[in-house]
């Protein structure tokens, strides 16, 4: 199947690209959950240091949308849950902490849909946002006219 070569290196990002490229094999193998998550424990081990995995785990219970999209968010924040399994295995979980740091308006409408799984909560914070630049918009088209 060719998989792709692992040199190695100091950027954990790579490490874990690098097994996500691995997923089709280990689907064509047909690789039990379990298999995955070992080789995946042991490749961590082998590859990242208690350092690198700790800060890791600092820098994702950290994070928060701030200035980045709800989509920028959504791909900083499941890189993140490679390193918090105690967060990431749980859907309730992984879905509370990814709502908690949303900004507060879209964290509203999050709210206001009570949606529970984590996929939902993803696709009304991308809703939410949508909502929210459309209102911005309007609001820019009403002062316009006004100053106008």
């Amino acid at each position: 199947m060719n998989p792709p070569e692992f040199i190695g290196g100091a950027d954990p990002l790579g490490a874990l690209e690098w097994v996500k490229s691995l997923e089709d094999i280990f689907d064509y193998l047909k690789f039990t959950d379990r298999d995955r998550d070992e080789f995946k424990e042991l490749f961590y081990a082998k590859y990242f240091s208690r350092e690198v995995k700790a800060k890791k785990v600092k820098e994702f219970l950290a994070l928060s949308q701030d200035s980045f999209s709800v989509t920028r968010y959504k791909l900083k924040f499941e890189e993140g849950c490679m390193f918090v399994p105690f967060i990431a295995e749980n859907d309730k979980d992984k879905g509370e902490h990814f709502l908690r740091v949303l900004k507060p308006e879209i964290r509203r409408d999050v709210h206001m849909a009570k949606v529970i799984t984590y996929q939902d909560i993803v696709e009304r914070a991308l809703l939410a946002e949508h909502d929210e630049q459309e209102i911005e918009k309007e609001r820019q088209v009403k002062k316009a006219s006004f100053s106008s």
